[in-house]
């Protein structure tokens, strides 16, 4: 026969050969190792044909379509070649798949350049597989097999698998119906990898993502079912960031490494996980991992539907910074994913933990300014749809630092208390307490405290509170605030101030000094999208007088640009006390007025309609000296500043006067003057009386405001300090 004969044989040949072993085909292709085991097969059913005696040198087999558990392949041919010294053979599969792949795969060439067929034993050396698909650099990667037809073990190598920049080595073994598989990738990029797994892909589009993974895993099991598992991986020189900036990372190093084991109904995992090098940015929290290395160990159990995911234990530790243990349930496939959570930090270092973590993301916020210290510690639990809070300070101080723009603001030292906050449902009283603090800088607050009830998005006060300020105090019988967070976030305020001495609180706010008392009811304080509004009157008993401060309303008050609003009346100042505080020149007599719809943006007047006059009825001594004669008149523009000094008038002290007004109705810098009543030309600033006489008429009926303000800063600064 001749030695070159080539033989050609299909799978619809009904030979006695194919009956005899269709089982044991039908029995392998069952197995794991699927295509591997359908090629040893194929070479198995034709060994009869591959002893010396053979009459050919060349064997092609059409098998057609062979499918398997999670597989199909299709256009399957087999080529053996008995001429080559080495055993040539090779298998084509024209169409090959897999939907655990989500696609097919064709033109699958499996070749092997060296090779054995031997009665107890088939294997190839030394091969090449061909594998087209976009997710793979390159098709081809390196290929060995060994079958042991005793045994039935099956063991397989693929090397320099192309895939994500990086490669990828396996080795598979595969014994009845155990198998183990062992896997080493080597700089693997990040930036390719998420394009093997599109949900991964979805949720980073549009990410930069740059970094190397090296990795090693061996995993192993019987049949479908994975029973352990053990891994370890490098990540290093990470670096990513989001389209809208709001998470940024650059020379991270991150280490992992686990070890999975099968239990009832799913799997055990314990696994590590390092963070020792390079900085994240989230809109959380700010990690240095080289200043402050991370280590968090999870233990857990994952159920074989994954349809949960209990962590019976993780803790994340960055010495001297955070400690932090969680338990939680977890439902990936249930509308409310987190099922249950504990979470327990325990005490630590607020200062650090400030500075370190939460600054760099409050940066250029009103939150992002303070100095902290002390000690805080946090519990958090989640059971069913009920979330609850409890947080702990001890010896924990609070400090707004200033800006260029901003005083300091708010100051509280040595707060101690715990706080307990619950979603729905009964909670326990929080309180605190604290040795000292200051408000805008200047205004001290004393030793207090106070108890409150949190739940949900509301605060209330559970028994009146007094806050020292300065020598008096804030008395808070009523606390209401609703909906914090929100829009529609409100509060409601009832209280009283106790009697603040002005001298206190002028010192305080580096006003020039005041005499009198500061006090007022408080019954209808309110808070509503940003304005706060006071029902109430404030009262200031001042210059032996009463000025009542009404219809007050706030917003941004500790902003960068607080507005106020409010009307003020005046009611019988004595005006040798006023005067003489502000270098103004001796008047005597009594003073009422009013400034009403005063409109303050940062905390500069812009409109305002203001009068300030004698009393109707005042029987007190009315007197003017020379100097407030000259002041007055510059303020009027009536010309008469020095007039004093060169006439025969300079030689009388003071003068007698019947009455006095000012007015100023402020809008757009401009303010419209008026006095105490019409003259025949202009109007009366101080309508003359006795002997000595003198009247002083004002004919500007305009005056710039800017410039106006600029005159009684020079009239305070002639004696005395300057009125800022």
């Amino acid at each position: 026969m001749n030695a070159n004969r080539e033989m050609t044989l299909t799978s619809s040949q009904d030979s006695f050969l194919f009956r005899k072993r269709n089982r044991v085909f039908r029995a392998l292709l069952q197995r794991p190792y699927r295509l591997l085991a359908a090629m040893a097969t194929s070479v198995w059913i034709l060994m009869p044909l591959s002893q010396p005696a053979r009459a050919f040198d060349r064997l092609e087999l059409a098998l057609g379509a062979l499918s398997g558990v999670g597989w199909r392949a299709e256009q399957v041919r087999f080529t053996l070649d008995w001429g080559d010294p080495e055993t040539a053979y090779v298998l084509e599969i024209a169409r090959l798949q897999v939907p655990a792949l989500k696609r097919d795969l064709k033109a699958v060439k499996i070749d092997c350049s060296r090779g054995v067929i031997e009665t107890q034993r088939i294997a190839c050396e030394a091969g090449r597989v061909r594998l087209p698909d976009p997710l793979l650099d390159e098709a081809t990667m390196s290929m060995s097999f060994e079958l042991d037809r005793a045994s039935g073990r099956l063991s397989g190598k693929l090397k320099g698998i192309a895939v994500a920049g990086g490669t990828l080595d396996m080795q598979l073994q595969f014994d009845t119906d155990r198998w183990d598989a062992q896997i080493r990738g080597r700089g693997l990029h990040a930036r390719s990898l998420k394009r093997h797994w599109p949900s991964l892909e979805r949720l980073l589009e549009g990410w930069s993502l740059a970094g190397k993974l090296d990795l090693e895993a061996r995993l192993s099991g019987r049949g479908e079912t994975l029973h352990s598992g053990r891994w370890q991986g490098r990540l290093s020189g990470l670096s990513l960031g989001d389209p809208d900036g709001a998470y940024a990372g650059e020379g991270i190093a991150l280490d992992v490494d686990g070890r999975l084991a099968a239990i009832t109904k799913g799997w055990r995992v314990d696994s590590r996980l390092s963070l020792n090098n390079g900085e994240l940015l989230t809109p959380l929290c700010y990690l240095d991992a080289g200043a402050h290395p991370l280590e968090m160990n999870a233990r857990m159990v994952l159920d074989s539907s994954f349809d949960s995911l209990a962590l019976e234990d993780l803790t994340l530790n960055q010495p001297g910074l955070l400690d932090l243990q969680l338990q939680a349930e977890l439902s990936p496939s249930s509308e409310r994913v987190l099922q249950r959570l504990e979470l327990r930090v325990a005490p630590l270092p607020a200062g650090d933990l400030y500075r370190e973590m939460l600054q760099p993301v409050l940066a250029g916020s009103p939150w992002g300014r303070f100095e902290m210290s002390g000690e805080i510690d946090l519990a958090v639990d989640l059971q069913a749809d009920d979330l609850s809070l409890e947080l702990g300070l001890n010896g924990f101080s609070l400090d707004d630092l200033p800006s260029e723009a901003v005083e300091k603001r708010l100051g509280l030292y040595d707060l101690k208390g715990r706080l307990f906050w619950r979603e729905s449902g009964p909670v326990g009283v929080s309180h605190l307490s604290w040795r000292a603090g200051h408000l805008l800088e200047r205004i001290d607050i004393g030793a207090g405290g106070i108890e409150f009830e949190t739940s949900g998005k509301g605060l209330k006060l559970t028994r009146q509170a007094r806050l020292p300020i300065l020598d008096g105090a804030l008395v808070i019988d009523r606390l209401d605030l609703r909906d914090l967070g929100s829009e529609a976030q409100r509060l409601q305020f009832d209280g009283f101030i106790e009697p603040i001495s002005m001298s206190s609180l002028s010192q305080a706010l580096g006003w020039l000094p005041l005499s009198g008392k500061l006090s007022g009811m408080l019954p209808g304080l309110r808070y509503e999208q940003g304005l706060l509004s006071v029902d109430g009157v404030l009262l200031v008993r001042i210059f032996d007088g009463d000025i009542l401060i009404k219809n007050l309303k706030t917003r941004d008050l500790f902003g960068v640009y607080p507005q106020l609003s409010a009307d003020i009346e005046l009611h019988k100042l004595d005006l040798e006390s006023l005067t003489h505080t502000f270098s103004f020149g001796r008047i005597t007599g009594r003073l009422d007025g009013y400034v009403r719809e005063l409109r303050m943006e940062d905390w500069s007047p812009v409109a305002f309609d203001a009068r300030f006059f004698t009393p109707e009825g005042d029987d007190s001594r009315h007197r003017i000296s020379q100097k407030a004669v000259d002041n007055i008149s510059n303020l009027g523009g009536a010309g008469m500043s020095g007039a004093l000094a060169r006439s025969f008038m300079r030689f009388f002290e003071e003068f007698g006067y019947k009455r006095i007004g000012i007015g100023c109705r402020l809008s757009n810098g401009v303010c419209d003057m008026v006095g105490a009543g019409p003259a025949k030309q202009g109007y009366y600033l101080v309508e003359g009386s006795g002997i000595p006489r003198i009247d002083i008429i004002g004919f500007n009926t305009t005056a710039d405001w800017s410039s106006l303000v600029e005159q009684l800063k020079q009239i305070a600064a002639s004696e005395g300090p300057v009125v800022e």
